[in-house]
């Protein structure tokens, strides 16, 4: 798929910095140690990707999540988060935009993803 990809494209797939030095140090997940987050005394931290040290894990808080929580359908509480011009928004974009770049480029290989 990356080689397939040009321009903006192709960009989505780059990692950012943060995640780079990560892999570089080895920081690959749990069975490596630690990753994303770590575990210390029986306490989950996350990396900083400003500072690269771990802190205290803290929930994605934003006003279309408590939007959605009294909502009971999940078309509609689906359709809260996505249309949100918020930090949850955001994020469910770009993960829905790889998804549809991916069914473009690889009919199949979607079909695999949406089964699982």
């Amino acid at each position: 798929m990356y080689d397939e990809a040009t321009g903006e494209e192709k960009a989505m797939f780059d990692p950012p910095t943060f995640m780079k030095t990560m892999a570089e140090k080895g920081w690959i997940g749990a069975k490596s140690g630690q990753g994303f987050y770590v575990k210390k005394d029986g306490v989950i931290y996350e990396i900083n990707p400003e500072t690269m040290e771990y802190e205290p894990r803290k929930k994605l808080k934003a006003p279309s999540i408590e939007r959605s929580k009294p909502i009971k359908s999940k078309k509609d509480k689906l359709q809260t988060v996505v249309f949100a011009e918020d930090a949850a928004g955001e994020l469910l974009w770009s993960i829905i935009k790889l998804f549809l770049f991916i069914r473009q480029r690889r009919p199949k290989r979607s079909q695999m993803i949406c089964s699982l």
